[in-house]
């Protein structure tokens, strides 16, 4: 990826905001009845192996669990890769028995299919266990409610703990945005002021149209030494194409599936009614989508999020829509981050109803796992208040609100829509039904199919709903 080549030298340069406490040594507040040290001592000695991505979360959960191994005596020892790559030796590892990984990040899509395949060991069953849960961490409390049912429950049932919290939003060169040619020319054009954060997707096309450029053109009076360009957007076959989509579904008022969004508690989702993206909703978010491609770079049918982030990061987009766990590497000044932008960004909710996704992805301990119950304790450990805190300081995307809303993060760009899309309601918990994965890559193929033209929007939504529903009528 090509972040990955960015986050050691990042995480090492953040600034923890936040000093070490007598509290951090166990974890969170913890009852006098209970210490980490002495919950693990069965366990100390034992190695970890835990597999993540390679964005600024599953850095900082390394130089973190350096400290966990101090506490405790339990090794931990990390592998990152692509999503997909992660995904396949994962599976692999759990259904043959292996045993190779302890703590899995999984994706939201394959959640459900983890859980009705038993490939999971709960997290429900640990939390019950009183030698091991820490009595000051609850779930339920702790984590953003939708982001919790979104990542890691089925049933009223713990079954993960999430990994991050990256809702979609928008990112904006603000710098552009002050220029006084740009705001007169497009007053002039479109009769009506430039917005510097769009509430409309309207408002959003005629800035994605107004701001695209050719090599020679003007902005804010200087010449292009390179094309210029509106936006940018994911349409390889690869899941930030689905992401990108259900970011355009919620905008316009759709969903993914019925029912979701209507949960604004931790109690999670059954299975997941029926597919519900092939709505007049929907597609209309498609056909809206599709007409954005005039101002996009014109690689797009292979772009996947780290095309999109490299471009902002070089200076060559006005807007685009972006995760918490990308910005830290935006607003990077250094040769190794994005001087081209940092600190000239602002950031918005997405146009529309601002509705998004809760989405991020969750920890599982494998069924596989030699070793469930020092695992568990890691992972409870990274949960609690103080570490995430500090993970916070160190490019993390917390699922729990309290960080987001320090004061050590008034002034960050990230923080303040956060909070926003927290206290504003705007974010959907979606289902996660077995079969979400197979209905994930049907949906990614017409969508690339109707970016190409072979199909039109509604053909391509109504076709991979009907295919959907016969997967979710069928044993996976």
């Amino acid at each position: 990826m090509v972040i990955i080549k960015q986050v050691v030298a990042l995480c090492l340069r953040v600034a923890v905001p936040l000093a070490a406490s007598a509290g951090l040594m166990t974890g969170s507040a913890q009852a006098d009845t209970w210490s980490l040290a002495e919950a693990a001592k069965p366990y100390s000695g034992a190695t970890l192996h835990c597999m993540g991505d390679g964005y600024s979360p599953a850095l900082a959960y390394q130089k973190l669990s350096e400290e966990f191994t101090q506490i405790t005596g339990i090794k931990v020892e990390w592998e990152t890769a692509d999503l997909a790559v992660m995904n396949q030796k994962m599976l692999a590892d759990t259904m043959n028995n292996t045993g190779i990984y302890d703590c899995d990040e999984v994706t939201s899509v394959d959640v459900g299919l983890w859980i009705a395949r038993d490939f999971a060991k709960p997290m429900q069953d640990f939390l019950d266990d009183s030698k091991l849960r820490d009595p000051g961490f609850d779930p339920h409390k702790q984590f953003i409610p939708e982001t919790l049912a979104f990542s890691s429950m089925e049933n009223g049932k713990i079954y993960g703990l999430p990994y991050h919290f990256i809702p979609r939003f928008m990112v904006v060169r603000k710098d552009i945005y002050d220029c006084p040619a740009e705001q007169t020319a497009f007053k002039e054009k479109y009769k009506y002021d430039l917005p510097l954060k769009p509430e409309t997707w309207e408002q959003f096309r005629d800035a994605a149209e107004f701001f695209t450029r050719k090599a020679g053109d003007k902005l804010c009076d200087k010449p292009l030494a390179e094309d210029f360009y509106g936006t940018a957007v994911s349409l390889k076959r690869y899941l930030a194409t689905q992401y990108d989509f259900e970011m355009f579904l919620n905008a316009f008022g759709g969903l993914m599936f019925k029912g979701d969004g209507q949960l604004k508690t931790a109690e999670g989702f059954k299975s997941g009614d029926d597919i519900a993206f092939d709505s007049p909703e929907g597609i209309k978010g498609l056909e809206y989508w599709l007409s954005l491609l005039k101002f996009v770079p014109p690689g797009y049918l292979e772009y996947t999020w780290d095309n999109t982030y490299s471009d902002m990061c070089k200076g060559k987009l006005y807007t685009y829509p972006t995760w918490g766990d990308t910005t830290p590497f935006l607003e990077d000044s250094s040769d190794q981050g994005c001087p081209a932008v940092a600190g000239k960004l602002a950031y918005y909710p997405v146009p529309g109803t601002h509705q998004t996704g809760a989405e991020g992805q969750t920890w599982f301990i494998p069924a596989s796992s030699k070793n469930p119950e020092a695992a568990y304790l890691f992972l409870q450990w990274l949960a609690s208040k103080d570490v995430a805190l500090r993970c916070q300081g160190m490019g993390c995307t917390s699922p729990q609100r309290d960080p987001w809303f320090d004061e050590a993060y008034d002034n960050e760009g990230r923080a303040q829509v956060t909070r926003e899309i927290i206290d504003k309601g705007y974010l959907i918990a979606r289902a996660h039904p077995p079969g979400l994965s197979k209905i994930s890559t049907i949906l990614i193929d017409n969508l690339q199919a109707a970016a190409r033209g072979e199909m039109t929007a509604e053909q391509a939504l109504k076709d991979a709903a009907d295919k959907g529903r016969k997967l979710m009528s069928s044993p996976q």
